[in-house]
């Protein structure tokens, strides 16, 4: 199989592409170095269409060398990962992603659509598990439910699920949370008053439902999400983004607390 390479340092808006052939040419390695967005994916997608092209349906994606996707390389991938899926029983895996980029892809809900391995055992081991592929994940009873997955009505479902099983409506909030990360931060950092903000970790903390470590995790959330702090999904170390899922968890389960617990919010 050809290496493709442009030879250049990876400067905004450019994007090397090295292709060899692996696992005894049954697949091909594609890695990435520089910038993945509008003005590199047509090209990086033209370079997939070729491993395709030359009768290679299972391809492994290193993104050690990426810097920055925005939402048209995310797309792209996605696109393609399902044609490789449902093209000659084929697959595509990412290996070494960064962390920028998987928060990235959690907060959007694409890593339910992407498949992400640790290196290239892993993911020729994915590849190879069954045909077609790595796959999603399975649906969770969240993801079949209308009231859990729709941002509009998420509230009232976490408040009845609470009252009937509390144990249940914990799970699945839990699942549901990457859903609908992206709209939980809007509402978490849009205009939350302190008074909102204490009263929901008094809740967590005291009535035990989340461990004390995680609503400290959040309150830190939440002051570096104030204006003229950096956002939340830039930052790469674990405590941040445990901080941040923390945080988005607490305002799955506000309506819970407030039907629950209504001294706590006086």
């Amino acid at each position: 199989m050809p290496i493709l390479t442009s030879g250049r340092r990876p400067m905004a808006g450019n994007l090397d592409i090295r292709i060899s052939s692996i696992d005894d040419g049954r697949a091909a390695l594609v890695e990435l170095n520089g910038v993945l967005d509008a003005a590199t994916s047509p090209r990086f997608e033209e370079a997939l269409d070729r491993v395709r092209a030359q009768g290679c349906q299972r391809v492994v994606v290193d993104f050690v060398g990426v810097r920055y996707v925005n939402s048209t390389g995310l797309g792209m991938l996605v696109k393609q990962a399902d044609t490789f899926r449902t093209t000659g029983g084929g697959g595509m895996a990412l290996i070494r992603v960064p962390g920028k980029v998987q928060i990235i892809m959690e907060m959007s809900g694409l890593s339910q659509l992407l498949a992400v391995c640790e290196g290239v055992p892993d993911a020729l081991a994915a590849l190879s598990g069954s045909p077609g592929g790595p796959r999603p994940a399975e649906a969770s009873p969240a993801d079949s439910d209308p009231a859990l997955t729709s941002t509009g009505r998420w509230r009232s479902a976490a408040a009845r699920l609470a009252a009937e099983d509390p144990e249940l409506a914990l799970r699945r909030c839990r699942h549901a949370l990457e859903r609908v990360l992206p709209a939980l931060y809007r509402k978490t950092v849009g205009d939350p008053s302190g008074r909102d903000v204490s009263a929901l970790l008094a809740g967590l903390g005291e009535r035990r439902v989340m461990p004390r470590k995680a609503a400290a995790l959040a309150y830190t959330t939440w002051e570096l999400s104030q204006p003229g702090t950096a956002p939340i999904y830039a930052a790469e170390d674990s405590v941040r983004r445990e901080a941040y899922i923390a945080v988005a968890a607490m305002t799955v389960l506000q309506a819970w607390f407030k039907q629950q617990h209504p001294d706590c919010w006086a």
